[in-house]
This record gives C-alpha cells, structure tokens and sequence, in this order.
C-alpha cells in the first residue's frame, strides 16, 4: 500500500501559524522543514495500521498545489502609485518555498496561475468619497456619507429619525 499525499498551499501557508505557533511562517527553510515533518508525522501514523519496518516505504509521493504568485506590475487605484507585485514579499517567500520544495524527494509541485482579469474601476461617485472625508463604505462601489451611516444606524435600532 502507498500513500500519495495532496497538499492545498494556500491553505497549509494560512494555517500554519495556528497549528504550529513556533514555525515562522515567513521563512521559507522553516515552512519546508515543518511541511517535511507534516509528511512524516503523517506518514508514521498510517504505518500504525500497516507495519513496515521503515514508515517512508509507504509514500508514493506528496503533490503541493498552489498559484504562482502575480509577478507583473500595477498601480493603486486612487493615488496612481505603482506596485512591483514580483518584488513583495509574499512573492519572494513563495517562490523560494517552490524552489525548495522542488528539489526534495518524492515531491511534486503543481501550480496554477494568477490572472488579472482587469484593472481597477472605481465608480466617479466613490471615487470622489475616497478621496473626501467623511466616508462610510458601503460595498465595493458604493461609498456612503457617516450622516448616513449615523440615519442607517438610528433606523435600525428604531429611534426617533433624526434630523440634521
């Protein structure tokens, strides 16, 4: 009997610190390392049932999905400042863990991509609220004024309307 293992990175990257408080989760040595002794944890567990004398006969091998992280260029919507989205950190930490994670044995890296399906629009109303105080966000586009957050609030406990 083998095992293959899958593995969700994104979920496994944004869980981590939860399960295990000590890793730093921004190094990718230290997530490798804990992703290496997830496996054999794992592994140790399902000989349990099966006997072997060496627990890593079982594996067939572990596949590590994610996305590749968006390495192209763009702009806040607002103030117009660009952003070099290949050199965040988020980038470097995950492709250095790919680079790693590459290179061990019995591993498999799939990734997906991610694409920008637009730039970002804002509506010339929320736009203007953005730029103006004081705004109370409503949605995505929608962008209300705090008086009528305020009304809203007042409505909803069902107070007198106020009148401003």
């Amino acid at each position: 009997m083998k095992a293959a293992i899958l593995i969700d990175g994104g979920f496994l990257l944004k869980n981590l610190s939860h399960c295990r408080p000590d890793i730093d989760t921004r190094s990718a040595e230290a997530v490798d390392k804990a992703i290496g002794e997830l496996v054999a944890n794992h592994l140790q567990r399902l000989n349990e049932v099966a006997r072997l004398p060496d627990y890593r006969a079982l594996l067939y091998r572990c596949f590590y999905y994610d996305a590749r992280p968006y390495l192209k260029k763009g702009h806040y919507p607002v103030s117009g400042k660009s952003i070099d989205y290949a050199k965040s950190d988020e980038a470097t930490f995950r492709l250095a863990l790919f680079d790693r994670l590459r290179h061990k044995s019995n591993f498999a890296v799939r990734l997906g991509e991610v694409r920008r399906e637009r730039d970002w629009i804002l509506k010339e109303d929320a736009q203007k609220a953005y730029t103006a105080w004081p705004a109370y966000r409503v949605s995505q586009g929608e962008v209300r004024s705090f008086q009528w957050r305020l009304y809203d609030c007042f409505r909803q406990q069902r107070f007198p309307e106020l009148e401003f």
